[in-house]
Order: structure tokens, then sequence, then C-alpha cells
């Protein structure tokens, strides 16, 4: 399930041996250590972090002219249940929810430009639309890691009155096929919160063969039916929508996916007698002349408090981001938004530690809660921040550190070369007091050791071109309350190729860098050895030790 290893015995020889080593008696190539000082690219491009004052864009002349070929959906953030199960530690309440879920937002113009008021919690994107003649309303959370549109059935089960109250019980682990209960009223599943779908009361549904049935990693999942009808999407209107209507799940809301064709369930699905694709929303769009190509950008402000969270199809948005926009090839054969991803680094103010450095695939994905990390690099990062392990009513870890111990620290994430450098304040997912909680979490099974979940995305700005497979990343301009609008027709515009862009990837795995230990991972403390911060390999501490004891024989 995890890849973690204690490894005591080295970090012990390590202690000993670093404090023999001294700067001047460095024999390994610079390649091998984490040096104080990474070895950078001369240009600037790919170095830019939150502490930089300079925009790439000036905002002092907008467009304001209604353009044409993209729309630009604003998103509300919700809590997911797709893959974290910190309820305990994430939670909004559902009066706020249930207000969210009626409003339906309106067009201010006729460009497709869409705003309406929206709420910002932990931790998930959410859009509202209507389906179908009446315009039935429901509130979807929007993934980037999955390809489907499903909506509640309103006749789902697990929607039914009970003599507990409204709405079933899920099970305690949110397992479909369990089939039992849970007696706790915290699990209580009000399905009207963020609406249900009623086919037979629109005149425009349209069955279609086949069925639905998809699975997160979470355990809970979705089975239901295949149709087509109407999506309208704060007054634009998108006809023959392949829908999944789901009359078994234990979802309290519906997805909407943006993914990749490849990757829908229709395709993946191992239960079905023969695989197909089709025409999901995004591809829908391009087809009916809504946008010129299947791009979107997505923009969570996260650090302000203007509440802001934009999908915006067919667009980039420059006033949304600060310095180099960073163009990344997918990943080769991918069915997902899935990057490479070189190193991570930390730096506490003081100097710069190298945490992993490799090549691994990592997923973009706005599905996902968390940030995940394989163990051994997540308990790294623990022992680097003083982080301690405690568990929520689930039995689930989750990470607590001093707020005020955030305030220098910053982790660099470099992607083929192109470097973005993120506060570790940024994966904060709550505060109670002076105790922040750290929004990152190890899983297996996951398909991907490396899940760029919301925790890293409301930090970033990013353009998914799935057409031409390739992904634009900045940082995130937070608190813009202007745009600066560009439409898509051809490559993304302004974003210049990583240094690595053409380089041959293995996905081998980022590998954890020597001398970093996770024996104090949990403790609240780092390390009492100086191996985290002074970084010299163990070849290249025992190679000090050698010459030191050397020069001792000599003296003597």
């Amino acid at each position: 399930m995890m890849k973690f290893t204690t490894s005591a015995a080295l970090f012990s020889l390590l202690i000993i041996t670093e404090a023999l080593a001294s700067p001047y008696f460095i024999f390994s190539s610079p390649d091998s250590l984490s040096q104080s000082s990474k070895s950078k690219s001369s240009s600037t491009f790919g170095k830019i972090s939150h502490d930089s004052s300079e925009k790439s864009h000036t905002s002092s002349s907008k467009s304001s002219s209604k353009s044409k070929g993209y729309m630009k959906f604003p998103a509300q953030k919700r809590q997911t249940s797709k893959s974290s199960s910190h309820e305990s530690i994430i939670n909004s309440s559902n009066s706020n929810k249930a207000a969210a879920s009626s409003s339906n937002g309106t067009s201010d113009s006729t460009d497709g430009a869409l705003a309406f008021d929206m709420t910002h919690q932990d931790a998930a994107y959410m859009l509202n639309l209507t389906i179908g003649s009446n315009n039935q309303p429901i509130t979807l959370q929007i993934d980037t890691g999955s390809s489907d549109l499903w909506v509640i059935n309103a006749n789902n089960s697990w929607c039914s009155e009970t003599s507990q109250g409204k709405g079933a019980y899920s099970t305690e682990k949110g397992n479909l096929d369990s089939g039992v209960q849970s007696d706790d009223e915290d699990d209580s599943h009000d399905c009207s919160l963020y609406g249900t779908f009623d086919p037979l009361d629109s005149d425009t549904w349209r069955a279609t063969p086949g069925l639905f049935a998809t699975t997160y990693g979470d355990n809970t999942g979705a089975n239901g039916t295949w149709g087509q009808d109407t999506v309208t999407i704060q007054g634009v209107e998108i006809k023959d929508v392949y829908i999944a209507q789901s009359d078994e799940t234990d979802e309290i809301w519906g997805v909407l996916g943006i993914g990749y064709r490849n990757n829908e369930a229709t395709n993946v699905d191992t239960t079905m007698e023969s695989a197909f694709t089709y025409d999901n929303l995004p591809i829908t769009m391009k087809k009916q002349g809504l946008i010129y190509k299947n791009t979107y950008s997505i923009y969570l402000d996260q650090y302000s408090d203007n509440n802001s969270a934009i999908l915006l199809f067919g667009a980039i948005d420059h006033d949304k981001y600060i310095g180099d926009l960073g163009l990344l090839p997918m990943a080769t054969n991918s069915t997902e938004l899935d990057v490479f991803l070189n190193g991570i680094y930390m730096n506490d103010g003081d100097s710069n530690v190298t945490i992993a450095t490799g090549s691994d695939r990592a997923l973009l994905d706005t599905g996902t809660t968390m940030t995940v990390l394989p163990s051994d690099v997540l308990e790294a990062i623990l022992v680097l921040t003083g982080a301690s392990v405690s568990k929520d009513k689930a039995g689930t870890d989750f990470y607590t550190v001093k707020c005020s111990s955030l305030k220098d620290q910053t982790f660099t994430f470099d992607f083929m070369g192109y470097e973005l450098t993120v506060p570790l304040s940024g994966f904060v997912i709550k505060k109670s007091g002076e105790t922040c909680i750290l929004g990152f979490e190890t899983a297996a099974d996951m398909g991907v050791d490396y899940i760029l979940g919301d925790t890293f995305l409301s930090n970033v700005y990013f353009v998914a071109d799935l057409d031409d497979n390739e992904i634009a990343i900045a940082l995130a301009n937070t608190g813009s309350t202007t745009e600066d609008l560009e439409v898509i027709t051809d490559s993304i515009p302004s974003a210049t190729q990583a240094p690595d862009y053409s380089s041959t990837q293995d996905a081998s795995g980022l590998i954890l860098q020597p001398g970093l230990s996770t024996d104090s991972a949990g403790k609240g403390g780092k390390s009492s050895g100086a191996a985290a911060n002074v970084k010299p390999s163990l070849a290249n501490s025992l190679i000090c030790s050698i010459v030191l004891m050397a020069s001792l024989v000599l003296l003597i």
C-alpha cells in the first residue's frame, strides 16, 4: 500500500559522519548532492514564486469586447468525497450548501462570460447547471480526473426518507457494495442539497444503450444508465449531452468530468461486453461551435476574500497568473491529465533541501482534495516541517504543524525544468488557533504515485489543451478582480515550453534524497542530526570522515 521503509541505521551513520563533514570536502558531483544552491538554468524562465512582485502581464488595459469562442463559468468550492475521508476536518454547513445549490447564476453578457455569487469552502470545485426541458437544477463537482457527466436520479434508494429523517444514512466507510447503512447521524445522506434529476420529467431526455458504473478512491461509487439531454450552464444551452443518471449511489452529489475521451467509464469499465467512447461535454461544446478547441483553464483564489473559482472554456485569462506560463507535454499514452514531475525541494528561509529527484507522472486532479504523495516522500516532508500525525474519527491520518512555523517555508516542484515555488502555507486546509492542518495524504491503488489535488491546484493557474495534449501552468495571481481574456484557437497563448519539454522521461519514480530521515515523522520535530539541512550524500560523508582521519594520522 505504501512505499515507506525505515532507514534508522543509515540515518544514525549520517549523524556521525556529517558531524565531521565540511563544505570544503565535497568529492561527489553536484548532481548527487542536495546543495544549498541548486543548479538552475541561466534563464529567468521557470524561476517564479509567490514572493515575486512582478507580473508578466499588466491589467491596465483589459479586454472588454464580447469575444467569441470562450465561455466562463464561475465554480463553487466544496468538500469532496471522491478521494479523501477527512470529513471531520474539512466540514461545511448544510445551510451554505443548500443556498449555493439553489443559485444557478445568470449570464452577464452574450459571449458566454458568466458570473454569479460563489462560496469558498474546502475543497472541491462545484458548478451549477440545469438539465432537461424543465431545467432541473443540479450542482456538480468539476473533475479533471474523470470524463463523464453523471447525476443522481431522483429515485436513488440512498436518498429515500428514513425513520431517522430525510435522506438515508450512508455506510460508515462509504462502500456502496456493502448495502449496510450507518447508524451515525453525521453520515446522513440528503440528496436534495445538490439536486437530483428525474428523466421522466424531461421531454428532451432520450435513453441510450449501455450501463454506467464508476468507483472512486474512497470506495464510493455510482451505478446507472445512459441517456442524452440538454444541459444549460448559466444561460448557455448545450444540446444532446451524454449523461449518466445513477439510481444507486452513495455519493451526495454528481460529477462533471472534463477529462480525456479515452478515460470515459464506457471505455474503462471492464464489466462491459464492448467498450466504446462518446463525445463528452467539452467535445460536444467544441462540435457545436461554442469553443474553438477542447481547452479549459481553472483558477481558484484561495488566499483572498474574493472567494473566486473560475472554470473558463476555450480561453485563457492572462490576469489570473504570475510570471512565466510553463508549457508541459502530457505523458505519452496517458488517459488523464498526467505531466512529468522531476523534483521536489524545500526552503525554510535559511537553506534549500532536495527532497526527491527523478522522473514520475503527476496527475492534475480537481476531483482529489489533497496532494497525494508516496509515503517515503511524505514522511520526509513531515520531518522537515516538524509536523505531527493525528487521526480523525475514521482513523485517517492527518498532519498538523504550528501555523507560525509556516512563515518562511516553501516547496519547489520541478516539471521538466520548469519550477514552481509555492508556500507551505498554501497547503493548509484548516486552522484551529495556532494549529494548522496540512493538505497532504498518501494512498495506495490510486494508479499514480503523485496526485496534485486541490491543495496544490489552489496555488496555481493551469490551462489544459486536450486537442494538442499539453498543459500550461503558472502561479496563481491571488486576489485578481480583473480579467484579460484571450481565445485559444491554436496553441496556448504566451506559454513557453519547459526547458526539458522534448526530453525522454522514463517515469521510473522520484528517489528520496540520500541523507533524509523519516524516523522522526509524526514526533513533532525535525531529526536531531543535521542530515536534512547539510545534505551531503552518504558516500560523500564517508569520504570526508576518511580524509579527516588520515589527516589526524599524518599529524601524529
